[in-house]
């Protein structure tokens, strides 16, 4: 069966809340939607993403005080440092799960839901 594509956002949005425990959140520019920053804040996590548009925030539609707070926070050296912070991360990440230990990267036909699934190794879906 095939499930219909959702916004990263929408999707992290569903699962912010299954984290447990609090603090900051940090993300792409994918991530500043208003419902999310809610979603985070109601978990007790402030989610930070880059606030390079100078007019973010301030826009004619209601902005959450959790948003606000984001936007504040990305501007600020703190925030600043966070977002370097997500950088090196993503970047090593990145780098960790494309090396293929000298045998190249995964082929075509090996990335397949079902391959990796638990229980569903090797075998095609019905």
């Amino acid at each position: 069966m095939t499930r219909p594509s959702a916004a990263e956002s929408v999707v992290a949005g569903a699962l912010v809340g299954r984290a447990g425990g609090g603090g900051h959140l940090v993300g792409d520019g994918n991530y500043d939607s208003g419902p999310l920053f809610d979603a985070a804040g109601a978990a007790g996590y402030q989610l930070v993403v880059p606030a390079d548009d100078p007019a973010a925030g301030q826009g004619h539609r209601r902005v959450s005080r959790h948003r606000r707070r984001g936007l504040e926070l990305a501007r600020s050296a703190f925030g600043r440092a966070l977002l370097r912070h997500r950088r090196r991360v993503e970047s090593g990440f990145g780098a960790r799960v494309s090396f293929g230990g000298g045998l190249g990267g995964l082929p075509a036909w090996g990335r397949r839901s079902w391959r990796v699934r638990s229980g569903g190794l090797g075998q095609a879906p019905d």
